[in-house]
């Protein structure tokens, strides 16, 4: 089961997500590069609007697909000119009826395997291969690896000990270097396909508002999963840790880096 599922998770997700956007989109604006008069499919868009703002004000269409009402309604109300569609990424005919009605140029997918349980996540990954091997100009794919996070010990031990949980709960923190194998199996026997990768990595500093949301998130999850509850004592002990090093800011870290797969086909080719 994702954590989208569950309302109150998907809540407290959000709102970590919210407070996360703003390098990540400025990476898409990036690998997306020229928007004008071309259509963008923003596949498990989530709540932040800041992407479609951007497309939209620079000449392109945008198209937002999320299975979750909640993070559409946000949309809607931020973004008049897009096409909201509620619909779930692992479903094939959905996202084929999709790209057939707007026949969108680049597909944007950025922290959504990481989202997805492991039934679920495999036919994600064949429909994105889907996407890579036979529809789109473009596809753009963004996961973070929270293993490369490096800091002090607290640090550290709060990165492990999320990995470890968010595995048990069916999310994979360490996806990110894993996209790279993944598309380059997919796709490189394709002559027609250039693939692009490369990792985003930030300075040390003091990213405790990054690291805190995804406290409160491990907490959500062990309190909705009665098999986690044995984590439940130690992810305080390192949340209180966490916030007292935020205070002082003690100590500068590395967070995750960001890994990106830029896919461009020429030129366009449908399945027959």
């Amino acid at each position: 089961m994702s954590i989208y599922d569950d309302k109150e998770l998907a809540k407290i997700e959000a709102e970590r997500m919210e407070k996360i956007y703003r390098y990540p989109n400025s990476i898409s604006k990036k690998l997306i590069g020229k928007i004008s008069g071309k259509t963008i499919l923003d596949m498990g868009c989530g709540p932040n609007s800041q992407l479609g703002k951007w497309v939209i004000h620079n000449g392109g269409q945008y198209i937002a697909l999320d299975k979750n009402y909640q993070y559409l309604d946000k949309q809607k109300a931020r973004l008049k000119q897009a096409t909201i569609i509620q619909g779930d990424v692992t479903d094939i005919i959905n996202v084929t009826e999709i790209l057939y009605k707007f026949i969108p140029e680049i597909a944007h997918v950025r922290f959504l395997l990481v989202h997805l349980g492991d039934p679920e996540n495999l036919k994600a990954k064949l429909n994105l291969v889907y996407l890579l091997k036979y529809i789109m100009k473009k596809t753009v794919i963004m996961e973070h690896d929270w293993s490369t996070i490096k800091g002090s010990n607290v640090i550290e031990k709060f990165r492990n000990l999320s990995i470890e949980i968010c595995a048990q709960a069916g999310m994979d923190l360490e996806i990110g270097a894993k996209v790279f194998k993944f598309v380059s199996e997919s796709v490189s026997k394709y002559s027609d396909i250039r693939i692009t990768q490369k990792v985003f990595r930030r300075l040390a500093g003091h990213y405790y508002h990054e690291l805190l949301p995804l406290a409160r998130l491990l907490i959500g999850l062990i309190n909705n999963n009665p098999s986690l509850s044995h984590y439940l004592e130690r992810i305080l002990d390192l949340k209180d840790k966490l916030l007292e090093e935020s205070k002082i800011k003690q100590s500068k870290f590395h967070p995750p880096d960001i890994y990106s797969v830029v896919n461009e086909r020429f030129p366009m080719k449908y399945p027959s």
